[in-house]
């Protein structure tokens, strides 16, 4: 029995160790700096000169899937005063056993130094607001379901580093974003409510479709057409960066039209963050 129990405590303890960080410095930072990414080692982070609603965001929403981030997963913050999208603080940390550098910064360690350090107390809650509904058109969508390897797994580069292939070989697409080829946008490897996800339209867009599983999915669609323009992300020449919320819309739904889903304006849930007590922290 002695034994058990002693198992037990020890459980519980290193349980509570990938909680919490054993040392953490929160220290103010001037906005204009240049600053680097996130960096560490594994059971160090350092986050440089970020916003607390970033903060916020990555620990309660763009990771809300794990280590999968997703930017557009983002969520409304309600009820919180205006410095936390100013003030910025650069947090290095250390945590008492080797974990990866993206559990600290956006897990567990992250979500317990919010409510020690800035006494951040909040709730989920959600609001019928007006959306954009994905649902299935006429007919049978016409979808092809990905299977495993179709892409590689995004996963950050610090802690994942992506390999690069073989001269000869043709690197797989990343999964569950978009990316633009000659002939439109493509996203590999995507659940029906991660495309959701990944439209910039003026309003969210719910998956309705009741569609499972993960696809690959083609659309006769450019960043352009979604008001993203420059770099990367350049249309063909000659194809015009659509600037208008309507013309957005119409140019994702025509897309979506074509392989069997459709757009319709509707009212829906969005789920809020809304901040109950949040101070700025003591310099430590």
């Amino acid at each position: 029995m002695r034994v058990i129990v002693a198992a037990a405590v020890l459980s519980v303890a290193a349980f509570a160790q990938t909680e919490e960080f054993e040392v953490a410095s929160v220290r103010p930072c001037d906005p204009k700096a240049l600053h680097a990414g996130v960096s560490g080692s594994p059971g160090i982070v350092v986050v440089p000169c970020v916003t607390v609603k970033d903060l916020i965001d990555w620990t309660y929403a763009a990771y809300s899937n794990g280590s999968h981030f997703n930017g557009k997963l983002s969520l409304p913050i309600e009820g919180a005063p205006a410095w936390i999208n100013t003030d910025r603080y650069t947090i290095s940390a250390k945590a008492a056993i080797k974990l990866d550098i993206l559990t600290m910064f956006s897990g567990p360690p992250m979500r317990a130094l919010l409510e020690d350090r800035f006494k951040l107390k909040l709730h989920r809650s959600s609001r019928e607001v007006p959306v954009y509904a994905l649902t299935v058109g006429k007919g049978s969508p016409m979808l092809q379901r990905a299977e495993e390897g179709d892409c590689e797994d995004w996963e950050d580069p610090w802690d994942h580093p992506v390999t690069p292939p073989l001269p000869f070989l043709k690197r797989r697409p990343l999964c569950r974003t978009f990316q633009q080829t000659d002939h439109g946008l493509e996203v590999d490897g995507a659940t029906i409510k991660e495309l959701s996800a990944l439209f910039p339209l003026d309003r969210p867009v719910i998956d309705q479709t009741g569609l499972k599983g993960a696809y690959n999915i083609r659309l006769d669609l450019f960043y352009s057409d979604l008001g993203i323009s420059g770099g990367d992300s350049s249309a063909p020449k000659g194809h015009p960066t659509l600037t208008n919320p309507v013309e957005r819309f119409d140019a994702a739904r025509t897309a979506l039209r074509k392989i069997g889903l459709d757009l319709q304006a509707a009212n829906g849930p969005q789920e809020v963050l809304v901040i109950d007590r949040i101070e700025r922290p003591n310099e430590k």
